[in-house]
């Protein structure tokens, strides 16, 4: 089949962050980089796009946004629409693309059916019509036995088995036990495609033209797309004041109105320069001296994709996921772990100044030496072979 001929639907339900929306065109960049003229089409409730580019040949369907309230409790963000009725409008529009765009794949971030189900209507409509479903699976899921529980009572596995071809699975074999400690479900395993960490290349040689010059070291707290984090934003401006380093805070285009304003109040009292938002921040890394930031997925593989010096403050609710991730990232010396119950200025202060102590060369061997960076051509390689009709499980072994 020539590369004209496919058709891919990426769907993630985007309820907190931007995480899922940020390794789908990760990997619909590589999809346009590896077969050129495939059409890709990116399902997303993210609102703003600003701080994303989106490859050439990609185009984005817009859902109405999900604000999660809690786990697998999801509320529409801007309209005034119960829960069920906004099941129902995002599971049509979702139902209605595979219908009319008729794609040879489908590749689901993390949640088999969507909140509530929304996409069973979607998947049965892409059986009918000879598709083949992929999942895509993090490096963690959540607390083994939280996953377990929300499987069970939800019929998680029966859906998995019923719908899915396989998983594609976006972490690195032995960093994490993938069942006793990521969480991952025995049936996703036993269809799983080892592919990598999802990272995006970054042109390391051209330093952004938005980021400012300093004579200090560059310090830049973010968290993420902004739902949460104020919280760490405002410690680490208290961190940063009369410190050795120059210090901006980036609040996330998510950030409420409340949190936007605490951090700016924070950051102004304490000298630091605020950003609501930076386009394509993963270009900083390379050329800032530091990172301190939550441990969403994107931001640490990227942190150490650049072996960028890095202070982790994972969330622990409503999961464990960062929490679990940043202890096995420090346990291999590739960033500075604050707990969530040890933030506090003066830990920040210290840690950041223990990460401005390693040398970026070190942090780029201890990179190499235990964690794949190729999940996104392989997770390309994989749909590509799927849209001809190959399907391949199991472990892959790093080029």
């Amino acid at each position: 089949m020539p590369s004209s001929d496919r058709r891919l639907l990426l769907y993630s339900h985007d309820g907190c962050g931007l995480g899922h929306l940020r390794r789908h065109l990760t990997i619909a960049a590589a999809v346009a980089h590896r077969s050129p003229g495939t059409a890709v089409l990116v399902a997303t409730g993210v609102d703003d796009l600003g701080p994303f580019s989106v490859p050439a040949g990609v185009e984005v369907l817009k859902l109405p946004g999900l604000q999660k309230v809690s786990n697998e409790r999801y509320v529409s963000r801007r309209l005034a629409l119960d829960p069920v009725a906004t099941t129902r409008l995002r599971g049509g529009l979702l139902e209605a693309a595979v219908s009319h765009f008729r794609p040879h794949v489908l590749l689901v971030d993390k949640h088999p059916v969507g909140p509530a189900g929304e996409l069973v209507p979607a998947l049965e409509r892409l059986r009918a019509q000879g598709g083949r479903a992929v999942l895509g699976v993090r490096d963690v899921l959540d607390d083994p036995a939280v996953v377990a529980a929300e499987w069970a009572a939800t019929g998680l596995d029966a859906a998995f088995d019923r719908y899915y071809d396989q998983a594609l699975l976006y972490g690195t074999p032995g960093l994490l036990d993938p069942a006793t400690e990521a969480g991952i479900p025995a049936a996703v395993l036993a269809k799983g495609r080892w592919c990598g960490y999802v990272v995006a290349p970054v042109d390391v040689d051209q330093r952004p033209v938005d980021l400012p010059a300093s004579r200090r070291p560059l310090v830049v707290g973010c968290a993420g797309g902004g739902d949460d984090g104020a919280r760490m934003l405002t410690d680490f401006s208290a961190a940063s004041r009369g410190a050795s380093w120059q210090a901006i805070v980036v609040t996330g285009p998510l950030a409420s109105a409340t949190d936007q304003r605490a951090v700016e109040d924070a950051a102004t009292d304490a000298g630091v320069t605020v950003r609501r938002q930076v386009h394509d921040l993963r270009r900083w890394f390379h050329h800032i001296d530091a990172v301190v930031c939550m441990g969403g997925y994107n931001t640490l593989v990227e942190a150490a994709a650049s072996a960028c010096p890095t202070v982790c403050v994972p969330r622990r609710r409503p999961r464990r996921e960062q929490l679990i991730r940043a202890r096995a990232f420090a346990g291999r010396g590739l960033l500075q772990l604050v707990e969530p119950d040890d933030l506090a200025p003066s830990a920040l202060g210290d840690a950041v100044r223990a990460a401005l102590s390693v040398p970026r060369t070190e942090l780029a061997r201890r990179v190499e030496a235990c964690v794949d960076l190729a999940g996104a051509p392989r997770a390309a390689e994989a749909l590509e072979e799927l849209c001809v009709g190959r399907l391949t499980v199991g472990a892959v072994v790093p080029a």
